[in-house]
């Protein structure tokens, strides 16, 4: 194959794919690391995919510019939403402190904690919705944390939410997501609720980000922080290999469910 095929291949690839890593390429072309690394840089620099660490991601469908409402967002991707609280839920054991983030999917874990703890723990909530699904469980001692409502949304933000999560620690924190890329970090439609999460972070020993399989290769208006920040990542099955290379050499853990 000449240069311009191995160029047409791997555009159509990763056009194709949503994403591939330069290991994939070079196994698929039969070229070396370097080469596909040269290829990469020529497309990139034409405009016609996007460069990430250990790869390529194609320019559809990169970016999240709007937000569905609480009631649109928790009717996607609900039956990946629910095997990944299943799985979290795993992860609490008893006399557990535990933050939940807002989200649909952190509500499916409350749901879930609902359905499955009879053993107490303690549960932080910046979420109207969250903490009204567990107010009335006996098991669960429910901290709502004070702050303005986004209306719409139910999450709760500004000053004295951050000022009121800083009192508080906890053996795990279950942080969502709007985007998760490899490059760019974990990203939120909301500026609002960047600066909650940021220290929703700061309060756990270990943080858990719970986001479906459809959230990553995203980039949403602000960043909440680096990969590296997160402990540990719940997502679907479905999650392209692209993303598991990635996260791998990140030396994240990482579920599938």
């Amino acid at each position: 194959m000449s240069k311009s095929d191995h160029l047409a291949t791997i555009l159509n690839l990763i056009t194709e794919k949503g994403s591939a890593s330069v290991s994939y390429l070079s196994k698929y072309l039969k070229v070396s690391e370097s080469t596909v690394r040269r290829y990469l840089n020529e497309l990139s620099n034409m405009g016609l995919i996007i460069r990430v660490h250990g790869g390529a991601m194609a320019l559809k469908e990169n970016k999240v510019s709007y937000e569905p409402m609480f009631e649109v967002k928790a009717s996607l991707m609900l039956s990946e939403k629910k095997k990944i609280a299943e799985k979290a839920v795993e992860m609490i054991d008893e006399g557990d402190t535990i933050i939940l983030d807002s989200g649909t999917t952190t509500y499916q874990i409350a749901k879930e904690i609902n359905r499955k703890i009879k053993r107490r723990i303690t549960v932080i909530s910046v979420d109207v919705k969250v903490a009204e699904e567990l107010g009335s469980n006996p098991n669960i001692e429910t901290i709502i944390i004070g702050g303005k409502v986004r209306p719409g949304y139910f999450s709760i933000f500004g000053e004295y939410a951050v000022f009121m999560l800083k009192e508080f620690q906890a053996e795990k924190v279950f942080l969502s997501a709007d985007a998760v890329h490899p490059d760019k970090g974990i990203t939120n439609s909301s500026v609002e609720e960047v600066f909650i999460k940021k220290q929703l972070i700061d309060c756990g020993k270990k943080v858990i980000l719970v986001a479906d399989h459809t959230k990553f290769g995203k980039i949403a208006l602000a960043k909440v922080c680096d990969i590296d920040a997160i402990d540990m990542i719940i997502t679907g099955k479905d999650l392209d290999e692209f993303f598991i290379e990635m996260l791998n050499n990140k030396g994240k853990e990482l579920i599938l469910v």
